[in-house]
């Protein structure tokens, strides 16, 4: 993963509840019962460091032009009260656009089941985006930007749609029923639930503890920067 050794963190979020235990048919039949939504979603945090114009225009944009509505959840701390008002608030103006300001987790599981598609129109290269797994969690695909790790966590065609443009992601959105969203939901637990974390820590831990190990290298590439080097005889 872009800036990590490997590892990527988990994820136990949950659509009937984050950290809980679930039935699975219950929890899929709560994923995948909602194909006819029609709502798009952006969550980010306004921050005016992070120059969300770009990005929350763009998602704009998209969602206008593909005429289905958007909800946007944001936080925006007190210190980014000035920026949210001066430079994304004008933003707003459209019946099809519905602030929702800062969700709880409880609240991310509905906020993300229900929609059609989750929008990651970024200018910035994310070094992680657990949104977008959280995304993933909930069976809902994902439209984003290619920039930093986005394609590492996001397979085009088969969990979401990478795009370089808004010409290009609404052509995504008006095709997204092209998308399976139980693929989204699997991409998920084959790559990001905890017991996958757990594994993956588990065969490093092993390779480290073979004395016979000289190098660290995963099949996958994603440790082959590691070097092990034997134990000196002094220490």
């Amino acid at each position: 993963m872009h800036g990590t050794a490997g590892i990527v963190p988990a994820v136990t979020h949950r659509c009937n509840g984050p950290h809980a235990a679930c039935d699975e048919q219950l929890q899929r039949r709560r994923i995948f019962d909602r194909l006819d939504e029609t709502i798009i979603v952006v969550r980010v945090r306004i921050h005016c460091a992070r120059a969300l114009r770009t990005p929350v225009s763009a998602a704009l944009e998209i969602a206008l032009r593909a005429e289905i509505p958007l909800k946007i959840a944001a936080k925006v701390d007190r210190a980014d009260k000035a920026y949210y008002e001066s430079h994304i608030k004008p933003l707003l103006n459209s019946d099809l656009i519905e602030f929702v300001g800062e969700i709880s987790d409880l609240e991310k599981n509905e906020f993300f089941s229900k929609a059609l598609a989750f929008l990651f129109p970024i200018n910035w290269s994310e070094p992680f985006g657990i949104v977008l797994i959280e995304s993933l969690a909930c069976g809902v695909p994902v439209v984003a930007f290619p920039l930093g790790s986005v394609p590492e966590i996001v397979e085009d065609g088969v969990s979401g749609f990478l795009v370089n443009n808004v010409d290009e992601a609404v052509t995504a959105i008006k095709n997204i029923g092209a998308i399976d969203r139980r693929k989204c939901r699997e991409a998920f637990e084959l790559r990001f639930s905890a017991k996958r974390m757990a594994q993956d820590y588990l065969s490093i831990y092993q390779r480290i503890a073979k004395p016979e190990s000289e190098t660290l290298a995963l099949t996958d590439g994603d440790l082959r920067w590691m070097k092990l080097e034997p134990p000196s005889s002094t220490t």
